[in-house]
């Protein structure tokens, strides 16, 4: 956690959740749907759970050959209108990446 926080212009609030390891797709969507206060969140979670958050989230798939399997370590970047939003097929992927990728 350390590495990732010194990257980041600002302090950030960390929670770890136990109830995120192997969750589904829904449990996670809940979880993020209770965070209040944040404009950022970052989720760190197992296959196939984030994966399938990741497809529900976004209203386009990225061009990407391996969004649709999510292999381990895939990071996505979803851009949310908090405004009015419900979660489902209303975010906006503005990056995908896998490990080899980099």
């Amino acid at each position: 956690v350390a590495h990732l926080l010194t990257g980041l212009e600002q302090q950030a609030q960390v929670q770890f959740d136990a109830a995120l390891y192997n969750a589904s797709a829904a449990t996670l969507l809940r979880r993020i749907t209770q965070t209040t206060g944040a404009t950022n969140v970052l989720i760190c979670a197992h296959n196939p759970g984030i994966g399938d958050l990741a497809q529900m989230l976004v209203t386009t798939a990225p061009d990407h050959p391996r969004f649709d399997d999510y292999p381990t370590a895939a990071l996505t970047v979803i851009r949310l209108d908090a405004d009015g939003w419900s979660g489902i097929r209303q975010g906006h992927c503005t990056d995908f990446v896998i490990p080899a990728d980099i």
